[in-house]
């Protein structure tokens, strides 16, 4: 049996697979710049809905980006 995916183990290694293709979306729509405030406010929800399901939580890095975002946009409604 050595060397071969059982069902279990194939089930597992799809779920990785799939999680980290939900991070690394996750991590692009942190890094995508929205061009509208409505499409920021938009991508902070969505993001915000996860954060509440529990199912999403930010590193600092990420926060980071979130913020500085948040502010260019406060600092182009208030122009």
């Amino acid at each position: 049996m050595k060397g071969r995916v059982t069902g279990g183990n194939a089930m597992r290694l799809e779920l990785n697979a799939v999680l980290a293709s939900e991070a690394a979306a996750r991590n692009d729509l942190i890094d995508w710049e929205a061009p509208t405030t409505t499409l920021a406010i938009e991508k902070l929800l969505h993001l915000l809905a996860h954060v509440l399901a529990g199912q999403i939580a930010f590193d600092e890095d990420a926060l980071a980006k979130i913020k500085t975002q948040s502010r260019r946009f406060q600092s182009d409604v208030k122009n």
